[in-house]
């Protein structure tokens, strides 16, 4: 079937709200084998959608969305949708919508778009979205500011936020706060019980807050950006601890992550025997707080640069390379985290790929080789897996990560144990030493810079 115009999308939308709304005697809900669906328009009447008109309108959201300028605010399909219908139902029930002709129905199409535009521009300000997180302790009694986010703990985000209170609101307890810390005797009244309760729902078990403003996106784009941003920082926080395990410890309170204590259950010689699991959260001593706060410090920089290539991609110097690294480091940071040790090493081995940009060994093998400054025949790992930097990314991507992906490695009880440990040194060392010199480079917005960026000297 082919695909209409948006001209020949837009007729047959309009041709459905007027057999709907306009009063025809050939037109019955009970025959329309659904339910109403309607809008209640900015002058009170209801605008009806059948089923036909729906999906019309879904049809034309999808071209009118594909047909956006790459500079015009970002936001999703079905947020784009859904104010589509809106900005439709008022323009038809304002009889600002025709089909008469050719004129009529361009005439209608302005209409809706400038009409569409505007309704996206105006929801597009400034939101700053908070995500509450488990971190290692590096947050404790301070924050950290890399660009305009911030990561700070629980008492610093409570100096940020403010309740809104309207003329008949029930006056909220002024020791909320103080309460919520638990240096204060809990309120008796019931919108700051209720609040309280709501906002450690929220908080969880978190001990920090992640604070991330974004300016010039729809409310739900909105959201997903910030999520990816806050999400790169603390990422990247835990790839300057250089310590595997933090990335199990430390994330978003919404990440899937092992729980902190198991039991497992199993018989034997008749009996029920239980065995158990802690998995608690790791907390730093003096000396590793003391190293991680130098780390963030020395290459807040970077991580800066990776901030802005996200939030502004239109005026950041590095927008592709910023989104490059950071989604290298999620796949890595997903590999750390997942439990199944060959799925691990496929998300590992993809980050390899992601940053080098190139889906054969021998980039890869020419990017680890710039980043940890060896040859491609240096002996680069020791003990059992004694093996060179050109059989070690063998071994990761085209044994380990591709063959996973293809199907061919089938026995889950093969052991991927030895080949996921060297993955992680390695991706860990790459992706630490890329995000430093990319901190300083100044070279092209090219995606596969990373396989040979100078070095930072």
């Amino acid at each position: 079937m082919s695909t209409l115009s948006v001209d020949e999308e837009l007729a047959l939308l309009l041709a459905e709200l007027e057999r709907a709304n306009g009063g025809s005697v050939d037109f019955d809900w009970s025959e329309e084998f659904d339910f109403p669906s309607f809008v209640t328009t900015t002058n009170g009447q209801q605008c009806h959608f059948t089923r036909s008109a729906l999906a019309s309108l879904h049809r034309l959201a999808r071209l009118l969305h594909r047909s956006r300028s790459p500079s015009a605010t970002r936001i999703e399909l079905p947020e784009f949708t859904k104010k589509l219908r809106r900005v439709t139902a008022n323009a038809f029930a304002d009889g600002l919508l025709s089909r008469d002709d050719e004129q009529s129905l361009r005439a209608s199409k302005r209409v809706l778009k400038n009409s569409l535009d505007t309704s996206i521009e105006t929801a597009a300000g400034r939101v700053t979205h908070y995500f509450p997180a488990w971190t290692t302790g590096f947050v404790a009694n301070k924050s950290f500011s890399l660009g305009p986010l911030i990561i700070t703990d629980i008492r610093g985000w409570l100096k940020l936020v403010e309740i809104y209170s309207g003329v008949d609101d029930e006056v909220l307890d002024p020791t909320w706060k103080d309460a919520l810390l638990g240096t204060a005797p809990r309120p008796s009244s019931r919108r700051t019980t209720n609040l309280l309760h709501e906002i450690e729902e929220a908080l969880g078990t978190c001990d920090a807050v992640i604070v991330v403003p974004v300016v010039g996106f729809e409310m739900e784009f909105s959201r997903k950006l910030a999520r990816i941003v806050s999400k790169t920082c603390l990422d990247a926080v835990s790839l300057l601890h250089q310590s595997i395990e933090v990335f199990q410890r430390q994330s978003l309170y919404d990440e899937r992550l092992s729980p902190l204590d198991s039991r497992t259950l199993f018989k034997v010689d008749g009996y029920l025997d239980i065995s158990g699991k802690t998995n608690l959260r790791h907390k730093m001593g003096p000396r590793q707080h003391s190293f991680v706060t130098e780390e963030v410090n020395s290459h807040r920089s970077a991580i800066e640069k990776v901030v802005d290539g996200l939030l502004s991609e239109h005026t950041a110097t590095h927008p592709k390379l910023s989104a490059r690294w950071a989604t290298a480091l999620n796949w890595f940071a997903e590999g750390c985290r997942e439990p199944d040790d060959a799925v691990a090493l496929a998300k590992i081995g993809t980050a390899l790929d992601v940053l080098s940009h190139v889906g054969k060994k021998e980039g890869i093998i020419q990017m680890a080789c710039n980043f940890i400054n060896a040859e491609r025949g240096s002996v680069v790992t020791s003990g059992a897996l004694s093996m060179t930097m050109e059989g070690l990314i063998k071994r990761v991507y085209e044994y380990g990560r591709s063959q996973v992906l293809h199907g061919n490695h089938v026995d889950r009880l093969k052991s991927f144990a030895d080949d996921r440990r060297v993955a992680s040194q390695l991706t860990g060392h790459v992706l630490r030493e890329a995000l430093i010199r990319f901190g300083k480079y100044e070279g092209a917005d090219a995606d596969d810079a990373f396989r040979v960026m100078p070095s930072r000297d």
